[in-house]
């Protein structure tokens, strides 16, 4: 019997292409399936720093959020279940006239909770908040302002271009940079004095005059290195200050046991121990000194702009006794976005190796 090898060679062919068919079907599919889970946990990670930004942010900083992740409000839509668009329609219009009429809210509330019976749905949730603003009216309506700048941030910041100018307080950035100009001004004048107590010294012949400039000379000069060891100093605690965030937050990223400490918050040991919980001590650290009120003390070297923005990024680190809560990726994430706004804003970062060199010339290494 004839052995029709073409025919068998034709057929292996076949049987080879259709596996590498599957093989490559495979891989799209993992791709894929890889693809949703990244998306997936970067959402989750958007939630994570919602929820955060919704308990210590400002309305400002939720409104900016909401519009960079639109599907925090849009899940909030949801977990709300509206009876429908014209409910939700309401819901957020209700917000706003509480807001620009505080007085008037029982009545808004009220409104609100006929408009729900008539369309169908179920108006306990809305009778609870008349209870809430009766209990707390100034927190409930601060409330509100949040949850408007989530559920409606282009409307929460039309909202925001409608109410009159206010006098802002002034930001620790803003103090650091007039008690400069102060320290400069101060450092001028002994300068310019300085010269007129020369000039006099040198046309001086009495002795006894010479020895009174000689002893003003000295004063003067006393006076102007102190004045200037006083900006170095301010200066220098604000860099060290900003070298320390930037080495704790690299560190930390970097660090291989990061992948221990992070995840859900019901998944961590109450404990740790060893390197683990050396580096969830570092985490606290760092966390503590990422609240607003020790984040102007870099203000000597960080504009507003960058405090503002290291504070949103910071918002997203929830450090608890167990571990870091938030998944391993978003974590590593926010810390390496810390860095490198500490890094871009400090100075040029000329880098070799793990160290740094500031803009001041000050070197330091991650170890």
């Amino acid at each position: 019997m004839a052995i029709n090898y073409g025919g068998q060679i034709q057929q292996g062919l076949m049987n080879l292409g259709g596996q590498l068919m599957q093989a490559q079907d495979m891989r799209e599919r993992r791709a894929a399936m890889q693809q949703k889970q990244q998306a997936q946990q970067g959402f989750n990670d958007s939630l994570s720093q919602a929820a955060e930004l919704f308990k210590s942010g400002t309305p400002d900083e939720i409104a900016a959020f909401s519009i960079q992740n639109p599907e925090a409000g849009e899940l909030l839509s949801r977990q709300l279940a509206f009876k429908s668009d014209a409910t939700k329609q309401n819901m957020i219009e209700s917000m706003r006239e509480i807001l620009i009429n505080p007085s008037a809210t029982e009545e808004i509330i009220n409104r609100r909770v006929q408009m729900v019976t008539n369309a169908g749905g179920d108006p306990s949730q809305t009778k609870s908040e008349l209870a809430k603003y009766q209990a707390d009216p100034e927190g409930y309506v601060k409330s509100v302002e949040k949850s408007y700048a989530i559920m409606d941030p282009q409307g929460y910041k039309s909202y925001q271009s409608t109410l009159p100018s206010q006098a802002e307080p002034m930001t620790a950035y803003q103090q650091a940079t007039i008690d400069t100009k102060k320290v400069d001004q101060a450092l001028r004048k002994l300068e310019i004095e300085q010269k007129r107590l020369d000039s006099q010294y040198r046309r001086e012949t009495d002795e006894l005059k010479r020895n009174e400039l000689e002893q003003k000379i000295e004063t003067n000069k006393a006076e102007q290195q102190a004045r200037a060891a006083e900006k170095e100093q301010a200066k220098s605690n604000a860099q060290n200050f900003s070298n320390e965030v930037y080495e704790l937050a690299t560190s930390i990223a970097n660090d291989p046991q990061l992948n221990d400490i992070t995840g859900p918050i019901n998944t961590m040991l109450p404990t740790a121990s060893g390197k683990s919980q050396d580096l969830i001590n570092k985490a606290e650290r760092l966390e503590s000194m990422l609240t607003k009120e020790n984040l102007g003390l870099m203000s000597g070297v960080l504009t507003d702009k960058d405090i503002q923005m290291l504070r949103s990024i910071s918002s997203g680190i929830n450090v608890t006794e167990g571990g870091i809560k938030g998944s391993y990726e978003g974590t590593k994430k926010r810390l390496n976005q810390i860095a490198d706004k500490i890094k871009s804003a400090t100075g040029t970062g000329q880098s070799n190796g793990s160290s740094f060199t500031s803009s001041s010339g000050i070197q330091f290494t991650v170890e």
